[in-house]
């Protein structure tokens, strides 16, 4: 993963937590003692923040900076198909992916050499494994 793509990772999920915190950047700015201005460009992943900053920010959004970078954790780039995948299901209201969730365990338990999938629930489909 380049640092161009690592920053607005982590730039998205400061704005994240903060707009589920309720706060705007000018807030997170002041408490952090840092400038709105600055804020923007890190959660906009233009700006490189120092990690002196991120741990200043979990503070002030009460989360870890384990919390805001997690999504670094995938170091690879998505492979093309998971990228059609995802361009395809992105109209799908909440039935219609519950359908596809499903046809998709479907096939792992149809070939079991295929990654277990998550349920609907986010944690691994277990039965296919049976």
């Amino acid at each position: 993963m380049d640092v161009e793509r690592a920053c607005k990772l982590v730039g998205a999920a400061i704005a994240e937590h903060r707009r589920a915190a309720r706060m705007t950047q000018e807030t997170l700015a002041e408490r952090v003692e840092s400038s709105p201005e600055w804020i923007s460009q890190v959660e906009r992943g233009v700006g490189t923040p120092s990690l002196a900053l991120l741990v200043r920010v979990a503070n002030a959004l009460g989360t870890s900076v384990a919390s805001l970078t997690s999504d670094l954790s995938r170091t690879a780039d998505p492979s093309p198909e998971a990228v059609r995948l995802q361009a395809a299901v992105g109209g799908l209201d909440d039935r219609a992916l519950r359908v596809l969730l499903d046809a998709a365990g479907a096939l792992a338990r149809e070939y079991p050499a295929v990654a277990t999938l998550p349920d609907s629930t986010g944690k691994p489909d277990d039965k296919s494994a049976e």
